[in-house]
C-alpha cells in the first residue's frame, strides 16, 4: 500500500480519535451527536493532501481515479479506526454513553413518529431499547454503508477538484 495513504489515513484517524475524547471531556453528549461531524474537518483534510501528494509524485498530474482512491482509502482508514474507538468508548471505557446514546436513538425516533405511525414508532423504540446500537456488527455494517456516503462522495468531490489532465491529452 502507498505510503502517502498510510500517513494520511493514520494521521486522519489519530487526528479523530484525539478530537473525538476532547468533544467526550467536553460533552459526553457532544460525542454522540455534533462531536462526529466535528471530526470530519481533519478527515477532508487529510483525503485532500493524500490526494495531492499523490498527484505531485506521479508528475503533477492525475486522473480522476488517480486522485480519488488514494482520498477515499484515507477515509477507510479513518472509518475503521473511528469506529473501533466509538465501540470501546461506548462499551468498555464509559458504558453509560450507550444509554444516553439510547435514549438520543428514542427521542429521534418519537420526532418522526407522526410520518412512521404509532405502531411502527412503538416497535422501533422496543427494538432499541433491547439491543445494543453500537455493537460490533452493527457499527460494522455503518462503517460498509459510510464508505459509499459519505466516504466515496467526499472522496469523488476531491477528485474532481483536484484531477489535472495531462497536456498531451488535450489534443
Amino acid at each position: 500500500m502507498n505510503s502517502i495513504v498510510v500517513k494520511n489515513g493514520l494521521l486522519a484517524s489519530v487526528s479523530a480519535i484525539v478530537l473525538g475524547l476532547i468533544v467526550y471531556l467536553i460533552s459526553p453528549k457532544g460525542f454522540l451527536t455534533w462531536g462526529s461531524w466535528l471530526t470530519m474537518v481533519p478527515l477532508v483534510y487529510f483525503m485532500v493532501q493524500a490526494a495531492k501528494e499523490t498527484r505531485e509524485t506521479i508528475g503533477g498530474f492525475a486522473t480522476l481515479r488517480e486522485v480519488f482512491t488514494p482520498a477515499w482509502i484515507t477515509y477507510l482508514f479513518y472509518a475503521i479506526a473511528s469506529t473501533l474507538f466509538t465501540y470501546v468508548m461506548l462499551n468498555f471505557i464509559d458504558t453509560g454513553l450507550l444509554d444516553l446514546a439510547r435514549q438520543a436513538s428514542i427521542e429521534a425516533i418519537e420526532k418522526l413518529s407522526g410520518m412512521m405511525g404509532e405502531e411502527a414508532t412503538q416497535a422501533a423504540i422496543e427494538e432499541l431499547e433491547k439491543s445494543n446500537p453500537y455493537s460490533i456488527s452493527k457499527l460494522a455494517i455503518g462503517v460498509l454503508f459510510s464508505l459509499v456516503f459519505p466516504g466515496a462522495l467526499i472522496a469523488l468531490i476531491i477528485g474532481l477538484v483536484l484531477k489535472k489532465q495531462r497536456p498531451e491529452d488535450w489534443a
